[in-house]
């Protein structure tokens, strides 16, 4: 095997376990855009295109359609994270008969790297978020979260003091706390509305970080709406070069760089991922800061 492939297939390692575990990516939590064929590098902008949501119409009697002209939103982001792992490479990496058992150790770790640092960059847009639940010393915790959606089978799930997301006629997102069996105290002058009367309660999916911030004493817990925030990530250029060995490689929409080089100066080689990136909050009505007790 070359030495060009075995660089593709440590590449193709580190992106698989990133596509495996970077769950807020990976899962729908986040808008995700990607252009493979876009070539980026670190402080440049890209275009994403949003588009609008579209509504289900009725078709009347007289057989007439409702029309949709749907919209769609340019907007520009700046690729202002450059995610890098580099390492030392011995020369039993390559050499050794188990190489890819020791490519595979050193993939993951690397791996588990930059998902560490997407995941935690995802988790501070908290502090972008359109509303609050908690202050951090309430006792409430992490586990009274309840999906309203999946509530709707589960009558037994609605209990004191769990919190379920709702939304007004104004289309913005609150969060509720569960005051009795049947009852949310939403922030609407502070009246307790029926679970029942609340509008499309269950139209808001709950998904936690699981990156929880921590600040002055109080920790944060991003929960989010999958167009609250979106990841952007770009391919980096491949070098044309006799010196060097790269690989760049993408998985469901997820694009990753691995170079393999000789430094003169340290007559050492080395072995180095890459993975170019924003995270942007796109409607603050859509991401809630959970302040949270330890």
């Amino acid at each position: 095997m070359t030495l060009r492939e075995i660089v593709n297939v440590y590449n193709a390692m580190v992106l698989d376990f990133f596509a495996e575990n970077a769950g807020l990516v990976t899962s729908g939590a986040v808008m995700t855009d990607t252009n493979q064929l876009e070539f980026k590098d670190l402080g440049q902008s890209a275009d994403v295109l949003i588009p609008e949501a579209l509504e289900a119409k009725d078709f009347t009697a007289t057989g007439t359609v409702v029309e949709q002209e749907p919209n769609v939103t340019k907007k520009t982001i700046t690729l202002d994270k450059l995610k890098d792992v580099t390492f030392k490479v011995n020369t039993e990496v390559f050499n050794a008969t188990n190489r890819f058992d020791l490519l595979g150790k050193f993939a993951t770790e690397a791996a588990r790297a930059i998902v560490r640092d997407v995941e935690t960059n995802i988790g501070l847009q908290y502090a972008n978020a359109g509303t609050t639940i908690g202050d951090g010393t309430t006792g409430w915790t992490a586990d009274l979260f309840l999906d309203a959606r999946k509530a709707l089978n589960d009558n037994d799930a609605f209990d004191t003091g769990r919190f379920v997301i709702t939304r007004d006629d104004t289309s913005m997102y609150k969060a509720g706390i569960i005051s009795a069996k049947d009852k949310v105290v939403i922030m609407e002058n502070g009246v307790a509305k029926t679970i029942k009367d609340i509008p499309e309660y269950a139209d808001f999916k709950i998904i936690r970080s699981g990156a929880i911030q921590q600040v002055s004493g109080v920790n944060h817990d991003l929960v989010v709406q999958e167009k609250g925030i979106i990841f952007v990530n770009r391919p980096m250029p491949v070098e044309d070069s006799k010196t060097i060995e790269m690989s760049v490689l993408e998985k469901n929409g997820i694009t990753m760089r691995t170079t393999y080089w000789y430094d003169a100066n340290t007559k050492t080689k080395k072995l180095s991922t890459d993975i170019l990136y924003a995270v942007e909050t796109l409607e603050d009505k859509l991401v809630i800061d959970a302040q949270i007790k330890a």
